[in-house]
């Protein structure tokens, strides 16, 4: 990849998460990218090109840093499910949590038609399948069932944050991951 592709990448990953997507245009992502619009059709071909990469790679560094936290501290399968919430804490409490793409993305673009819709709608299902994927590892019988509660919380928690940061929304929604996981684990 062009250092020149990943200024563009970059810049337009902080805009649309501090500015928004549709609030931030082209010409204010070339200006901060100190690029052409040229450069960047070059490289995306159209601003949705960009939104959809920004999505992709945004979902890969989070999924990769996650991976990373629990593949390190954790070796047992239900001590992954169980530190899950640990990290995703740490993640939304640091300072550099901007929030979450695809959650951010389908809000802007709600028509289900829209590629950008369905790209945060299938991220937002990778998600919960691989949190199902780690109950399923932990033995937990309703796995898709516990996967599904985990990220409407994770979901929430963000949400939460991304509308106010320090709302705490991250330490109720960790208490009642512990339950369920608990309660799961237990059947």
């Amino acid at each position: 990849m062009s250092a020149l592709r990943d200024k563009i990448l970059n810049t337009a990953t902080d805009l649309f998460q501090t500015r928004g997507i549709n609030s931030t245009g082209v010409d204010t992502i070339v200006a901060v990218a100190g690029t052409t619009k040229m450069t960047l059709y070059k490289y995306f071909h159209t601003k949705e090109g960009l939104i959809l990469e920004v999505l992709n790679k945004s979902q890969q560094d989070f999924q990769s840093w996650l991976d990373n936290k629990l593949n390190t501290n954790s070796k047992a399968p239900a001590d992954k499910i169980k530190q899950l919430f640990d990290f995703i804490e740490e993640w939304i409490t640091s300072p550099s949590f901007l929030g979450m793409g695809f959650i951010k993305a389908s809000a802007e673009f709600p028509n289900e038609e829209n590629p950008i819709h369905q790209l945060s709608s299938k991220q937002s299902r990778e998600f919960r399948q691989f949190i199902s994927k780690l109950a399923s590892e932990a033995n937990i019988k309703d796995a898709d069932g516990l996967a599904l509660q985990l990220s409407l919380l994770f979901e929430g928690a963000v949400q939460a944050e991304q509308m106010k940061r320090g709302s705490g929304a991250i330490k109720y929604a960790k208490k009642a991951a512990k339950l369920l996981i608990d309660g799961a684990i237990n059947q």
